[in-house]
Formats: C-alpha cells, structure tokens, sequence
C-alpha cells in the first residue's frame, strides 16, 4: 500500500507538472497568438494609412495640375490682354505723333502768312 500511495503522489506530482507547463504553454501561446494579432491589425493600419496617403498625394498633385493649368491659362489671357493693350497705346501714341506733326506744319503756315500779312502791310504803310 506504501508502494500505492508513492506511485499515486508521483502520479498526482507529475500530472500537477504536466497541468502547469500546459497551463504555461497555453498562456504562451496565448500571448504570441495576441501579439502576432496586434502586430497584424497594425500591419493592416499602417497599409491602410498608406493608401490612404497615396490618395492624399495623388488628389493633391491632380489640384496642383489644374492650379498650374488655371494659372497659365489666365497668363495667357493677361499676356494677350497686355499686348492689345500696347498696340492700342502704340496707334494712339502714332495718331497723337501724326496729329502734333500737323498741327506743328498748319502753325508754321500760318506763322508764315501771318509773317507775309505783316510785311504786306508794312510795304503797304
């Protein structure tokens, strides 16, 4: 009975240690099955995020293409409007150039009767 007794607390003993090292194993498990589900769903946010800035660059630099192309249209428009502008002081400054040569030519003239007035009269005297 001695022998009985030894043999069930070696058996209780051991199966109390293989309980606690499955126990110890589980909770192992366990962990790593936790960590490797953190390190996925952070896995999975860290591509998400960046999807997400792909989408953020690539609406960005599709804006940044119509501003530059708003920007050298309306240019554009200021540069044809700058140069009808300039033709248009070019033709008034010409007409303004034209109408002084002629006012300057009908002041010499009519200097020039007015000189010939005078020295008619002064002949006439």
């Amino acid at each position: 009975m001695n022998a009985s007794l030894a043999f069930d607390d070696q058996l209780r003993t051991a199966l109390d240690r293989l309980a606690q090292e499955l126990m110890r194993a589980a909770a192992d498990e366990r962990g790593r099955a936790v960590k490797d589900a953190a390190d996925a769903a952070a896995a999975e946010v860290r591509r998400q995020a960046q999807t997400q800035l792909t989408q953020f660059r690539e609406v960005a630099q599709r804006h940044a293409d119509e501003l530059r192309r708003t920007a050298e249209a309306q240019i554009a428009q200021l540069k044809g409007a700058l140069e009808q502008t300039r033709q248009a002081a070019d033709e008034q400054l010409a007409a303004a150039r034209t109408q002084l040569a002629a006012e300057s030519e009908a002041r010499r003239v009519a200097q020039g009767e007015a000189e010939a007035v005078r020295q008619q009269a002064a002949a006439d005297l």
